[in-house]
């Protein structure tokens, strides 16, 4: 079986993570993932892990040149199934359409609907990542039988990924404690509630540092805030290219405090490493974060609260490990991978049954 992937421009629904963890897994069985990216730079996470990625080089999702490109590739070469990495608007939803010869779509719908109807065909399936995503998707009209749901999937920290020296890299001592927010650096993201959070928490731990992983327009604007609020030589800011997995095995904690409909990739990826999560509400669905069992569930937009709470597990060194044990095994069970790229492939096979019927 042979998966070719749409990727939009921007921020596509089945994140960088998950798309590395699906490429990976249909490898491993024998299968393939072609990720065709309409616009933008390569995705630097799925060129990193040696996936086939094709650059189109549009300016956006619907430049003509871009998907002339695109029709080009699914004329010449063998595919299975056309799987859209977002719910794709009225212009690439027809001419993907036409590329696919009118085949039906398998369509990743990680946000929640915007203002306008997406268009799609009977034969569509729909994909969500939790049980709350796609019950706003049935309320906007997906037939309940053309939508499934596939939960995210955690990586598997290796040996070799945690023989790796984060602390030299960054500057900081030995003894530092490291929190770590992964997220797109986008206006609205939830980095400055970090920032505050720090420069409380710092009156009392002096060795904890801000680890900040990710790029976008708001990230000298954020630069400039933590040395406004003299933070800043307690922060180090990360490209968003850097793996999730060289990351975490080093950190001590996860703040995932953004309203966020999925699970970030930093909770998955620090639970798989054995380090627990503060998040929001928004941030737990599909239970990634159980409250009091693998971390801790807070109010948004409360930097005091999170500090406080940060500052309970720094002082309760056992209280930290228990949580990031019970984490780690709460992924391992219900986040894996296989199952990720198991439910894909029962997916396509579904979507071919009526055309192979016929």
């Amino acid at each position: 079986m042979r998966l070719a992937a749409i990727l939009p421009e921007g921020g596509a629904s089945l994140t960088s993570l998950q798309r590395v963890l699906l490429g990976r897994g249909l490898a491993t069985q024998g299968h393939g993932l072609v990720v065709l990216q309409l616009a933008g730079r390569p995705d630097p996470a799925l060129v990193g892990a040696d996936l086939e990625v094709i650059p189109l080089g549009g300016r956006t999702a619907e430049d003509p040149l871009a998907l002339y490109r695109c029709w080009q590739w699914l004329r010449q070469e063998r595919f299975d199934a056309l799987l859209c990495l977002a719910p794709p608007g009225p212009v690439l939803s027809r001419a993907l359409r036409l590329m696919a010869g009118g085949q039906p779509l398998l369509v990743w719908a990680n946000e929640p609907p915007s203002g306008r109807r997406w268009l799609q065909a009977p034969g569509d399936l729909w994909l969500a990542p939790n049980n709350a995503l796609a019950q706003l998707w049935l309320e906007w009209g997906i037939k309940r039988g053309r939508l499934r749901v596939i939960p995210p999937a955690a990586p598997l920290i290796t040996a070799r990924d945690t023989g790796l020296s984060l602390r030299p890299e960054l500057g900081v001592p030995a003894s530092a404690r490291l929190v770590l927010v992964a997220e797109p650096l986008q206006p609205g993201n939830a980095v400055k509630q970090a920032l505050w959070s720090l420069n409380i928490l710092n009156y009392l731990h002096d060795e904890l540092y801000l680890v900040v992983v990710g790029d976008g327009p708001e990230r000298a604007r954020l630069h400039e805030f933590a040395q406004d609020i003299q933070a800043l030589s307690h922060v180090r800011f990360l490209r968003g290219a850097r793996p999730l997995a060289e990351i975490v095995p080093e950190i001590d904690l996860v703040w995932a405090a953004g309203i966020s409909p999925v699970v970030p990739d930093a909770v998955l990826a620090a639970a798989a490493a054995g380090k627990p999560a503060l998040a929001t509400f928004g941030s737990c669905q599909g239970q990634a974060v159980l409250h009091g069992e693998t971390g801790f569930i807070l109010p948004p937009q409360d930097p005091a609260v999170w500090a406080r709470q940060t500052h309970q597990l720094l002082c309760e060194p056992a209280l930290l490990e228990r949580l990031g044990r019970a984490a780690q095994a709460h992924v391992r069970y219900h986040f894996r991978a296989a199952s990720l790229v198991q439910a894909h492939i029962h997916a396509v096979a579904e979507l071919r049954r009526p055309a192979l019927a016929a």
